[in-house]
């Protein structure tokens, strides 16, 4: 076997002795190839150049098949006596960190220097000064050692004080004008200005058609916008199909449809309307409306309306108002209020009036107080490749059960003294309640066309008594693909999530999933847990018409095996307009 080939390197310094090699300035002397020896010689001028030789250079190179010779010289050490302000205000360098012993006597690097003059440019650029400009002055130098004084000319203040919007997209200029982070007039702002492409990018409902145009006029300024409307409003559904398991051998067919009007108004308003019916004789609808930039300001306001009634037993109501305060893109940091309600439609008399206890689900009234957080940052919002979306809220509140006249008014025919109304004595009281959601997605890029998505969905209710009505149902084509939907009960869930995604075109893909989840239920006694799990595949296709979807699922639970024969198979359409 052939030994491998090695590189040797010897370097002698022709103005100083062997000893300046030995500590700060010592070299790899062997190699397995010329390229990293090379880079070596690269390394050894840098850390020369930033111990102050600034005269540094190789002045003779001799090589032959394995061994390279190199001269160098070294120079002498240079260094700085000092360095002072001249003009600079003091605000400016206390920004930037500079303290003039930082340089006393301290060997001069070049590097150095550069990023001293490019952080008070900087400084400028981003408080009003585009065209400022940095020198040194007052320069000498005494024994390899140098004095001087740093001088700053600021120019014209520059104020920002319009921007205009050119092409087809539909958006007051005052709606972007906040959401860009100006406020007219304003002092120019460079950092503002180089982020506004990538937060173009960010707005679901226009995008650039051709990069921003500053426009200076004396010591004002212009935004020049060019801006071309993008789809981004949705109509879409989903009808599932899956056994019956209340009529053997026949399909039960579920729905859900969505509405999602984006920017309708042209101030980035958003109203969402959904309607659906996922199980038989069970309904739910939601109402939400977000208003961004109230009065101007980096807060918005949004509202929720949710019903959901559960074929004859219980009717839940749901009202919330919520008030954010607004970052860059569509992240945003929220407080709000919300008030839970559910009323009883009908109940088992004749199990309460035997059993002598309440239903699992009763009349409530539960008002909370709560934080929601989202974040998101994805290269594309609606196929993203790369980036991640987070949104998490907890709250807390108390929840006060009402006594059904229904129940209070029953009597047993054996036990005609009994009062019903006693039942409720242990929940009089209010209870505390606590709640939290959590949602985080992320995205990374394999190849050119794979992408894996890995995601946590999880919730959880806490209170002393939890009752059938307040449960979260997850289950079916939005969360826990493989199920009927809505036909997992929990008090607590967790879900991880794997998906494998093969991109066919920008809103088309091929893809493979993987859900696994720990789910518990406190409304029974004793509590419940399992472990469900499904798996599936699917396809989303663009077409003229809309994008159109179609999976196939399969899931397991509380320790059963898989069975084909309940497999659930979801079409889905979207049409963005």
């Amino acid at each position: 076997m052939q030994a491998q080939k090695s590189f040797s390197l010897h370097i002698i310094a022709s103005d100083k002795d062997s000893s300046f090699f030995a500590h700060d300035f010592s070299y790899r002397k062997s190699f397995t190839d010329t390229l990293t020896r090379y880079k070596e010689l690269q390394s050894l001028l840098g850390r020369l150049y930033k111990g102050g030789y600034l005269e540094a250079t190789f002045q003779n190179l001799k090589k032959d098949s394995t061994a390279l010779n190199a001269t160098l010289f070294v120079g002498g050490k240079w260094a700085w006596a000092s360095l002072k302000n001249g003009n600079v205000d003091d605000v400016i360098l206390n920004r930037i960190g500079f303290r003039e012993k930082l340089y006393d006597n301290k060997p001069l690097e070049l590097q150095q220097v550069n990023q001293l003059t490019e952080a008070i440019l900087e400084y400028c650029e981003n408080n009003g000064y585009p065209f400022a400009s940095v020198k040194l002055d007052s320069i000498s130098l005494n024994q390899g050692k140098l004095s001087a004084e740093i001088f700053l000319d600021k120019n014209k203040l520059v104020t920002i004080d319009s921007l205009s919007i050119n092409g087809d997209a539909k958006i007051a200029k005052s709606y972007l004008a906040n959401y860009l982070g100006f406020r007219f007039p304003s002092i120019y702002r460079e950092d503002l200005i180089q982020k506004i492409s990538v937060r173009m990018r960010e707005l679901p409902f226009c995008s650039e058609s051709h990069p921003t145009q500053i426009i200076f006029n004396s010591d004002h300024a212009a935004i020049n916008l060019f801006l071309k409307k993008k789809q981004s409003s949705r109509f879409d559904f989903v009808l599932g199909v899956l056994p019956n398991s209340n009529s053997t051998g026949k399909l039960l067919v579920t729905g859900d449809g969505q509405l999602n009007l984006v920017n309708p108004f042209g101030r980035g308003e958003n109203v969402f309307v959904s309607f659906s019916q996922l199980q038989p004789r069970t309904t739910q609808a939601e109402l939400k409306a977000d208003y961004p930039y109230l009065l101007n300001l980096p807060f918005g306001v949004d509202g929720n309306f949710y019903l959901y009634k559960n074929d004859t037993l219980y009717l839940n109501v749901k009202e919330q108002i919520g008030l954010k305060y607004l970052f860059t893109g569509v992240n945003y940091l929220k407080l709000f209020y919300k008030n839970e309600s559910s009323s009883i439609l009908s109940f088992d008399s004749a199990q309460i009036i035997e059993s002598k206890q309440l239903p699992s689900y009763l009349d409530s009234r539960t008002e909370s107080y709560g934080l929601e957080y989202r974040y998101e940052h994805l290269d594309y919002r609606f196929n993203p490749t790369r980036g991640m979306s987070l949104l998490a809220s907890g709250q807390a509140g108390t929840r006060k059960v009402k006594e059904n006249a229904g129940i209070t008014q029953l009597k047993d025919p054996n036990d005609p003294e009994y009062n019903f109304a006693s039942l409720y004595d242990s929940l009089k009281n209010k209870q505390e309640q606590y709640a939290f959601t959590v949602s985080i997605q992320n995205y990374f890029r394999v190849t050119s066309r794979s992408v894996i998505m890995a995601a946590y969905h999880g919730a959880g209710i806490f209170s002393n008594k939890i009752f059938e009505n307040e449960l979260y149902r997850i289950g079916g084509f939005q969360l826990m693909r493989g199920f009927d939907e809505q036909s997992i009960y929990a008090s607590q869930y967790h879900i991880l999530t794997a998906e494998y995604h093969y991109l066919l075109a920008q809103n088309s893909f091929f893809y493979l999933f993987f859900d696994a989840a720990y789910v518990r239920n406190k409304s029974l006694t004793p509590p419940t847990d399992d472990f469900p799990y499904g798996f599936g595949t699917g396809i989303n296709f663009e077409t003229r018409a809309g994008i159109f979807a179609v999976s196939y699922a399969l899931g397991a639970q509380q320790n059963n095996p898989i069975q084909f024969r309940t497999a659930k198979i979801h079409f889905g359409y979207v049409n963005y307009f």
